[in-house]
């Protein structure tokens, strides 16, 4: 049995800093990739969107973490709940996906927070950025399914069915994270504090 694989490549040009990446699967399973995010557009709402990405600066920590996994749950009340989307990858295939993000980067959620009164917007450079892709293995009670959203296709989890056609109980469905290797990459920063 093999292993799943990501290999990345992260560099500053000019305005903007470039992510390339790419996932082998040599599992004899399929997995999903929770890589498909949506961003909101003010006329279509949600919006399946490829490049978008999560940004985050973990506390403690002189690095900036992009991420391509599940939405991280609200710590506020929010009106609507934040869809996303899979990758299906079988046994054997690989997939690769490239996005840029502007400089200085911003922390990016699904949700974003308020800024607390009195905060004020503060400029660093971090020497060090990484990546995290998120995942989820097939098991028997789930599978992809293909449907059109806001009239983009896309892939969506949900329960296997028996031989009826009733849904199987999915449970609850563990993500898995691929991190890359830190990259030296002088990124600026700009963050509420």
């Amino acid at each position: 049995m093999g292993e799943l694989r990501l290999s990345a490549s992260i560099k500053r040009r000019n305005d903007v800093l470039h992510v390339e990446y790419r996932v082998v699967n040599a599992l004899s399973n399929t997995v999903y990739l929770t890589n498909h995010q949506v961003r909101m557009d003010p006329k279509r709402g949600q919006v399946p969107d490829r490049s978008v990405a999560f940004v985050k600066f973990p506390p403690g920590v002189q690095a900036v973490e992009i991420s391509k996994k599940r939405p991280e749950p609200p710590q506020i009340l929010v009106e609507e709940i934040r869809m996303h989307f899979v990758t299906p990858i079988g046994p054997g295939e690989r997939f690769e996906e490239a996005f840029s993000l502007p400089l200085p980067l911003e922390e990016i959620s699904a949700y974003p927070k308020a800024i607390p009164p009195g905060a004020r917007k503060y400029s660093a450079t971090l020497q060090s950025v990484y990546l995290v892709v998120g995942y989820m293995e097939k098991t028997p009670s789930i599978r992809a399914y293909e449907s059109s959203f806001n009239k983009v296709r896309v892939h969506s989890i949900g329960p296997e069915t028996d031989d009826s056609g009733e849904p199987l109980p999915m449970g609850p469905i563990p993500e898995k994270y691929l991190v890359s290797k830190w990259f030296d990459a002088d990124v600026p920063v700009a963050a509420w504090r």
